[in-house]
């Protein structure tokens, strides 16, 4: 464990002065989600001074009390040598709620990222793409800046800096995608848009799995693959020395367990090793055949490990029939009216479903010493060597199912107290393909 500090953990209530709750707080945990568009939080409160009945609610809620009718929390956290970290959650629930003594109760306070708040009532109406297609990426650049990180929320966030001198800043990070396209969004909320767009985006390997999602520095539009190529932003190490709770060293394993491992039946009916895709075009009355076959199209993957996974299946396990227009994008007087700019996920769908679960094989699920350093999408180098198993030469031998290149998919900072004797842990859940070395 490592010592985490809070510089600021101010409740500011919907009407009345803020609130200082770091006398309050037993435990605060953030989550990072790489499947998740936002950032969220717990606070456990020991309300001794009855807080929930000290704040004033706002007139147009419906709620008796403060807690909650979405109160902003404002944390500033840092831990040795790592960057000091600010957030502004809004409060949404109140939950667990228990009795401890006549003063006390103990409750869990949850929040979420203040532009979900902002994004949620929102609806899209509109078309995309223009008259000759757009790229994907820049259309989610523009939901994102108008809808979610959006003024109404920049300049709520210049006014914490005002009141409060807490900066925060986030940015908006989207990868290039391929193709043009033209899309009509029919009344979808902001997220569904935003979902909408990453099922229909190709990337340039035409090997798609566009991931948005936020992390500390803020909004990400990533291919799975490309996450993937990322150089190891830190590297652990578990031995049997790590149960030491005294132990400050950061690059040690605290405990781990396997949530996932080789499943040669799911990857099999899941599409890994092949699968096809029957596109029906209704106006033309004809259908086309895309198969796709693992050990054919290996070599395109980006991968942690270089290495296939072992098994085979025939397509047939796994048969996917949509629509289609393709070829409608044509100057022929029958559909040059349409002036159409099909799909192209019956090219890619194959090939996504099979790297998807290449890249999904193995699931750790880890505790290592506090750090503001990491996030989801980050890779980390995992080496778990075998108890008693050195050589002469004293070389480590790693075990090679679950040593390796991760990615982060989920993560959680948690600080147990607040103040000079708070204690800091991370835990994250992390994939990886296949073994280090063949066996």
């Amino acid at each position: 464990m490592r010592q985490g500090k809070f510089e600021k953990l101010l409740l500011i209530p919907t009407a009345g002065a803020p609130f200082d709750i770091s006398d309050l707080v037993a435990e605060v945990s953030i989550y990072q989600d790489l499947f998740s568009h936002y950032m969220t939080c717990e606070l456990v409160l020991r309300d001794a001074i009855s807080i929930s009945r000290s704040i004033p609610a706002n007139e147009e809620e419906l709620l008796n009390g403060g807690l909650t009718g979405g109160e902003l929390l404002i944390m500033q956290y840092y831990s040795e040598n790592d960057p000091m970290i600010t957030n502004c959650f809004a409060m949404y629930s109140r939950s667990a709620r228990t009795k401890e003594s006549d003063t006390t109760e103990v409750f869990i306070l949850s929040g979420i990222s203040l532009e979900a708040f902002d994004a949620f009532p929102r609806k899209i109406s509109r078309a995309f793409g223009g008259q000759n297609g757009n790229e994907i990426h820049k259309m989610v650049e523009s939901v994102v800046r108008e809808f979610l990180y959006s003024r109404n929320t920049r300049d709520v966030y210049s006014g914490i800096l005002k009141d409060f001198k807490a900066l925060i800043e986030k940015q908006v990070i989207v990868e290039e995608t391929s193709g043009k396209h033209r899309f009509v969004i029919p009344n979808l909320s902001v997220d569904d848009t935003i979902d909408f767009f990453a099922n229909e985006a190709d990337s340039p390997d035409h090997i798609p799995q566009y991931l948005f999602y936020e992390n500390y520095y803020g909004f990400n539009f990533w291919n799975l693959g490309t996450l993937a190529q990322g150089n190891p932003v830190m590297e652990y190490i578990y031995t049997e020395y790590n149960i030491d709770p005294s132990d400050t060293d950061k690059t040690k394993i605290t405990s781990y367990t396997v949530k996932k491992e080789n499943n040669l039946l799911k990857n099999a009916k899941s599409g890994l090793f092949g699968s096809k895709i029957i596109a029906i075009d209704m106006i033309k009355k004809k259908k086309t055949e895309t198969v796709f076959d693992y050990n054919k199209e290996f070599k395109k993957f980006k991968t942690l490990q270089p290495y296939k996974q072992k098994g085979t299946s025939h397509p047939d396990v796994n048969v996917t029939m949509m629509t289609t227009r393709m070829g409608h994008d044509c100057s022929c007087p029958q559909l040059g009216l349409e002036n159409h700019l099909p799909k192209r996920i019956d090219h890619f769908l194959g090939a996504r479903r099979s790297y998807t679960n290449h890249i999904m094989n193995t699931m750790l699920s880890v505790m290592v010493p506090g750090t503001t350093s990491l996030n989801v999408g980050d890779t980390v180098l995992l080496k778990f060597p075998i108890k008693n198993a050195l050589t002469d030469s004293k070389e480590v031998i790693l075990d090679k199912d679950l040593s390796g290149k991760y990615i982060i998919t989920k993560l959680r900072n948690k600080f147990n107290g607040i103040g000079d004797k708070s204690s800091f842990i991370t835990i994250f859940e992390c994939i990886k393909d296949t073994q280090i070395q063949e066996s």
